[in-house]
């Protein structure tokens, strides 16, 4: 085996190249304004990606519920109706917004947290597009 591919003494077995690339972040910490700017960011993430989406369904689908239960037994509905076609709203786009966090944030946290130089581009998760990025950047050999 390679001295690359051996483990510490007492780790396991070696890990995927991929994942030793991905750990090679661990080994840079910003500090200053960029260590409050990722932290509030990651705040913020996990706030929307929480409170706007799994609430908003939980939430939305109970008033609908209630709407209908309302509606049945002849109540006033329509403030309630209102909130629940709102709440459901955001909801209609969760997953797709979910989905566009995650392709904006995750190229830029990797690109900005891992502080080796990749030695082998062929490794890469990204499409062959990004690489012309990376060389420019000079973290490819």
């Amino acid at each position: 085996m390679s001295q690359e591919h051996e483990p510490a003494a007492g780790s396991g077995p070696p890990r995927h190249p991929f994942w030793r690339l991905l750990r090679e972040g661990s080994r840079h910490r910003p500090g200053g304004a960029w260590s409050v700017l990722i932290s509030a960011g990651s705040v913020a993430a996990a706030l929307y990606v929480l409170w706007i989406g799994a609430l908003a369904t939980v939430i939305g689908g109970v008033a609908l519920h209630a709407v209908a239960e309302l509606k049945h037994l002849g109540l006033p509905y329509a403030a309630l109706e209102a909130f629940a076609i709102s709440a459901r709203a955001f909801t209609a786009n969760y997953h797709l917004d979910l989905s566009i966090f995650i392709a904006i944030t995750f190229p830029i946290a990797f690109t900005f947290t891992t502080a080796a130089m990749i030695k082998n581009p062929a490794k890469l998760p990204f499409h062959p597009g990004a690489l012309r990025y990376y060389k420019e950047k000079g973290l490819l050999k």
